[in-house]
């Protein structure tokens, strides 16, 4: 912790000594300041922010490339399809590997997207901002109104295993990602390992860049 709050305070303190700009998280805070009507920050505020940022976004990761690393060697016609697909597109490549290499990986995608449907978090937490009446879950019963100010638990463990919208949930199957106009198994309304609207992940294009990346110099190296 010492270490992390004095590696921030001193990036702070030279950009605002030197007038150094930079496109990143802690610069949009310090841009933040001494504006009305705007959130007021400072420093320890940054520091804490800044924390969460970077340790929730690496334990996340994390834990889905331990998650994904399992599945594979739990499944080696998965792995056999991934070095596959790896090693057709290398050769293509000339072994050039870019941003717009690692995304052309359709199926290594989607074993990415089946890993974060099966190993999602419990619950996503928001706050109601607006009353909104439910209807009757079942016939005779009465509706609900969740009233503004209220905190709602949505449920994603739940409904990525729901067999209602998965067919065999419980499977690690990437090939229902891999098609998503005609596979009825996906469907974006019961898929969101990363959330949903303004409140979604901020680190979501970072976090899935690592998960990527990573298994795929891990599939290369064991070529």
């Amino acid at each position: 912790m010492k270490y992390f709050e004095s590696t921030i305070k001193n990036e702070i303190a030279i950009r605002d000594t030197e007038h150094i700009t930079r496109p990143d998280m802690i610069q949009l805070m310090l841009d933040n300041r001494g504006k009305e009507g705007q959130i007021q920050l400072d420093v320890d505020d940054i520091v804490a922010q800044a924390y969460a940022f970077y340790f929730a976004g690496s334990e996340t990761s994390s834990s889905v490339i331990s998650y994904i690393a399992y599945q594979i060697v739990a499944n080696p016609s998965i792995q056999v399809k991934l070095r596959q697909e790896i090693d057709e597109l290398l050769n293509e490549l000339n072994g050039n590997v870019t941003y717009e290499v690692i995304n052309k990986l359709k199926y290594l995608d989607a074993v990415i997207k089946e890993a974060l449907r099966l190993f999602s978090p419990s619950v996503m937490e928001r706050i109601c901002e607006k009353a909104y009446k439910l209807p009757p879950a079942l016939p005779g019963e009465k509706s609900f109104t969740i009233n503004k100010g209220m905190i709602i638990w949505v449920p994603l463990y739940a409904i990525h295993h729901d067999e209602k919208y998965y067919d065999n949930a419980e499977e690690f199957r990437p090939e229902r990602f891999l098609n998503n106009n005609l596979d009825n198994n996906y469907r974006s309304s019961f898929y969101f390992p990363f959330g949903l609207g303004s409140r979604m992940c901020i680190d979501r294009r970072f976090g899935l860049l690592m998960i990527k990346v990573i298994p795929f110099h891990l599939l290369v190296s064991t070529m």
